[in-house]
This record gives C-alpha cells, sequence and structure tokens, in this order.
C-alpha cells in the first residue's frame, strides 16, 4: 500500500461525502507514530555515515532519530573508533563541565531527542546506528516505505479508529482500534521471532 491506497481506503470505510482527507492523513500519521514509538524494532535500523551535527550536537528532529543504539567516530585518516554512552547528565557534565570543550570523542549522551557527542570533534565525521522514525505519509501514490508495505491494513485501521472519535462514533471507533492493535502486536510477535531476539523498550532518560 501506499500514502493514497491507505486514505482511499479509510475513505470507502467511512463512506461519508464530508471526510476531511487532510485530517484523516493526520490521523493516519498519529496512529502509525503511537504504534511504534515504545518497541525497537531492527528492521527499522539504519547507518548513517557522517550526521549531521553542529558543535557535537546531533539534531534528534532534523535527522528524525528514533533511538541511539551506536554511534562511532571517524577520524580524517579513516580510523574508526565506538563511542561510550554516558546514561547519566551529571556524570557527563563531571567530565566536561562544557560541553563545547573540542578533542577525539570518546563519548555521547542522549539529552531528551537530542544527542551530544563529547568532547566536541574538530575533524573527521560521527556515524550513526539505530532507528529512525518513518517520514509521515502524504496523500500520494509515492508515499511508501517498508510500514506501508507490511503494514497498510494497521494504518488503515488505526487511522479510522482516531476518525471515528472526531465523528463520535465511539463503538466502531473501538473496533477499528482493536484491529489495528491486533495487527502491529502480530507483526512485532513475527519480529521477534524472526529475529531472535526479544522486542526491547526504551529506558527513559533522567537528569
Amino acid at each position: 500500500m501506499n500514502g493514497k491506497t491507505i486514505l482511499d481506503t479509510c475513505q470507502s470505510i467511512i463512506a461519508r461525502t464530508d471526510t476531511n482527507r487532510t485530517l484523516l492523513l493526520q490521523y493516519v500519521n498519529e496512529g502509525r507514530r503511537q504504534a511504534l514509538m515504545d518497541t525497537e524494532i531492527r528492521r527499522f535500523f539504519q547507518v548513517i555515515s557522517n550526521i549531521s551535527q553542529i558543535n557535537g550536537l546531533i539534531n534528534g528532529a532534523t535527522n528524525r532519530i528514533k533511538h541511539a543504539k551506536s554511534l562511532e567516530y571517524q577520524d580524517a585518516g579513516g580510523t574508526i573508533s565506538h563511542l561510550h554512552r554516558l546514561r547519566d547528565y551529571e556524570h557527563a557534565k563531571h567530565l566536561y563541565p562544557s560541553f563545547t570543550v573540542t578533542g577525539t570523542p570518546l563519548y555521547y549522551i542522549e539529552i531528551g531527542a537530542d544527542i551530544q557527542v563529547l568532547p566536541v570533534p574538530a575533524t573527521g565525521q560521527i556515524n550513526f546506528y539505530g532507528e529512525i522514525w518513518p517520514v509521515d505519509l502524504t496523500d500520494d501514490v509515492n508515499s511508501s516505505d517498508i510500514t506501508t508495505i507490511e503494514l497498510g491494513m494497521a494504518w488503515v485501521s488505526l487511522g479510522l479508529a482516531f476518525y471515528f472519535v472526531f465523528l463520535q462514533e465511539f463503538d466502531k471507533s473501538a473496533g477499528w482500534k482493536q484491529d489495528g492493535d491486533a495487527r502491529v502486536a502480530k507483526y512485532l510477535s513475527f519480529q521477534i521471532k524472526e529475529d531472535g531476539y526479544k522486542l526491547k523498550t526504551y529506558p527513559k532518560f533522567h537528569v
């Protein structure tokens, strides 16, 4: 499926002439984000070489980062070293009272949606491996990704669940929500079995 097909399917099921297609698209994207929010799925992982960063700060929103699994520093000569994750903000500030200190990167810390590399690299590049949020769907046949191919009907169901709440048809909403959740749960269960690892939830960051 693609973004347009998902919306066409939703609109056909709603069967009203006054369906707000723009709002429906927002609900489909919101349903998808909520379904993928708290889980780590290896099929959605990407490697980004030389990820964009300014003074060691990697903007999570700009880079659509959902979760960082591993970061590397690659110097100008091509030598690669693994960066260690700091989980505690106070420990990071103890090591580097100023996050502007430059040097050979050794650590990184996640602060909200962003990632700070410490110390700040003066040369070289940072390579990222982790889960990236998919680009929001649009009302277009070219709007597709692995989630629309493998979970297209789940996004139909969750989009309908939100839209029927908007229409105050709560019984219909509950039924479509149950169907969407079941499709996502079945998919995740299959991924666990296929990849041979336990599904992980993300640890919360505490300052």
